[in-house]
């Protein structure tokens, strides 16, 4: 399959929880992530297309903020290489400068190409 993201995923060394920003729920755990969108472990299936509301919960504190908020679009969803587990890629349509600001800097900490 061709590649179609512009910037390149950095894998993360810290798992980061990703939570429905509605419910609170933990849906899952970043594995990788750009200032794009992400990917993420989960043990629900997402249908492509769908509208979510995350919040990632940081792994202490950045530019004061302890959550990153975004809305993103899930992308695919296919099956992780844990077989009890799915992947999904989401890409952000909607994130504050601040937010976008403090994820650049948790790249810059937690990644690595």
């Amino acid at each position: 399959m061709a590649e179609k993201r512009n910037l390149k995923r950095r894998e993360l060394l810290y798992n980061l929880k990703v939570l429905d920003d509605e419910t609170g729920e933990l849906i899952g755990y970043a594995v990788d992530i750009n200032a794009q969108g992400l990917k993420f472990s989960s043990s629900q299936d997402f249908e492509p297309g769908r509208r979510l509301e995350l919040s990632l919960e940081l792994p202490h504190e950045i530019l004061g903020k302890r959550s990153i908020k975004l809305i993103g679009d899930v992308k695919w969803c296919s099956p992780d290489i844990n077989p009890e587990l799915r992947a999904a890629g989401v890409r952000f349509s909607s994130i504050s400068t601040d937010d976008e600001e403090t994820l650049v800097a948790l790249m810059a900490q937690f990644s690595f190409v």
